[in-house]
Order: structure tokens, then sequence, then C-alpha cells
């Protein structure tokens, strides 16, 4: 008799349809055509002798089974990217680049000189900084460290630090304060343009006091990210509420009063257990780490 196999993509291809809902979701998840995803669940199930996936025009649903497969399926990728995460790549191993992943908005204002001032006083470190809005898969080798604003990362395979909170102040372009003044306290919003967040920015504990302080402004532009929240301040839109580390890089921007709030901001530095001993990186998260704290 034959045995019935199966191979990782299909249980790759399961586990993005428990997590997308539907074929479709899971084929753009994992970049292949929708009957790819499947063919490859028809796989599993021949293989497994069981029904998986109950699939309808309104999407796909887990059978008990198939619930039981993705339990089961979870630990396996998780073991998989722990066995890759501990060994170097040969890039690493023969000492290529140490790929830092954050957001514009902190690449601009504190990795950019963390870097310059590491690479002049250590001129053998490489360092690649991939920015992105998107959290890579770390675990997976998509990059070896990550700054990151957001919620606590839950991989057992990450040592991760909680870095310290930013202050934070009401920001107006030059132009915007000469004509129309600034203000020195959240009473003094009254009458003022906004620039406030949709989307992630509008989650920040930050922009949304900022909503919360002037509920109804004279007039409100919206962006959903703080290096586009930062600019349209910039332009002259309107205040808004800005880290006073980026802002106060930038000339033609005056603050108008610091947030009478401390707020708790979720920035963590982020690797893989595996290289926690590489002296680069240790390197760059003691110096993230004082110069995040001298910020604050």
């Amino acid at each position: 008799m034959l045995e019935r196999s199966y191979d990782w993509d299909d249980l790759r291809s399961l586990l993005a349809v428990a997590r997308g809902g539907s074929t479709l979701a899971a084929s753009r998840a994992l970049g292949v055509s929708q009957s790819t995803i499947a063919r490859r669940l028809d796989s599993l199930e021949h293989a497994l002798g069981a029904v998986l996936v109950e699939r309808s025009a309104a999407g796909a649903r887990l059978t008990e089974d198939g619930r039981k497969a993705v339990e089961i399926a979870e630990r396996v990728e998780r073991e998989a990217a722990h066995l890759s995460a501990a060994f170097p790549t040969a890039a690493r191993r023969q000492g290529g680049p140490l790929r830092v992943t954050t957001n514009e908005m902190l690449a601009r204002t504190f990795l950019a000189q963390v870097l310059s001032d590491l690479q002049r006083r250590h001129p053998d470190s490489a360092f690649e900084v991939i920015v992105s809005d998107e959290r890579l898969d770390l675990m997976r080798g998509e990059a070896d460290l990550a700054l990151r604003a957001g919620s606590r990362p839950d991989d057992p395979g990450l040592v991760r630090a909680k870095m310290p909170a930013l202050a934070w102040g009401i920001y107006g372009s030059a132009g915007y304060v000469a004509e129309r003044g600034a203000p020195r306290s959240a009473d003094e919003l009254v009458g003022h343009a906004l620039v406030l967040g949709t989307g992630i920015a509008s989650r920040l504990p930050s922009v949304a006091w900022l909503e919360s302080a002037a509920p109804n402004p004279t007039g409100a532009s919206r962006s959903n990210s703080l290096t586009a929240l930062l600019q349209a301040v910039k332009s002259g839109l309107g205040l808004s509420m800005l880290p006073m580390a980026a802002a106060d890089l930038e000339p033609d921007l005056t603050l108008c009063f610091q947030a009478p709030v401390a707020f708790e901001d979720e920035i963590w530095i982020t690797y893989p257990q595996a290289l926690k001993d590489d002296p680069r990186l240790r390197r760059l998260v003691d110096e993230v780490t004082a110069r995040m704290r001298a910020a604050r």
C-alpha cells in the first residue's frame, strides 16, 4: 500500500486559509493562485483522510479536524522558524550587514544617527535598514533586529525589551503659528485646525488624546502614520501631537506646548535569541536604548 504524503506547502496553505478565512485571502498571502491553494488543501485532506475545510461562496470554515490540524501545523511552523534562526545565515557568517527594520519615523529620528555613530566607532560594522510599517518575521530571517511601535512581540524565540517612552508635544508650522498663533494649553486648542489620526495612527495614545482634548476642531485633516502627520503639520494644514525627538529636528516646526500627560508608548526592540551574542547587535541595542532614554 502506497503511503499518502503531503509537504510543508500544504500545511502553509492550511494555515493561510485559517488566518485569512478564504482560499482567496490565502492565495494573496502566499503569492500563489487560488487554484494552487485549493489543490494543496485537497492534497493534505487526502493524505490525512479527513475533511479539514468546508468551502463555500462565503469563504472557508475549519472543521473540527481542521482546527486540530491547524494547532499541529502552528507548532511545526514555530519549530521550523526556530531551526532557521538557530543557524546564522551564510551572509552573516561572512560578515554581511546586520539587517535592521523599523518604521520611517523611528528610522529618521534614531537609527540614522545611531548607525552613523556606530560605523564611525566600529568601521568593520555594516548595516542594512529596511524601512517598513509591516512586521517582518525575524524568526524566518527577514531581518535581524526590529525597532517596532505597537503591541508586545510574543514569539517565544525572540528576545524583547521595551524602550523608554517618548515625550510628545503639540506642534505647528512656523507659517501656521505666525498666522493663527500658538496655543499654550489644551484649552486654547479651540478654534485651531488639527491634523488627527486614522488607521494605525488613530490608535496611538498621544494622537487619541489630542482628539479627545479638542473634539470639535475648526478644521481637521487625517493621516495614517506619524510620518504623514509630521509632513501635514509642516505643510501648514494644522496642529498635531508629535514625538518631540522627531519634531525638534525640523527647523520649520514650532512647539506650542508639551503634552500635559505622559503616554505609555509601546516601542520594542526585538531580535532572535540565536543572535543575542552577536557583538554588532549588542552594540546597536545598547546605543538605541541609551539614545531613546536620553530623548525621553
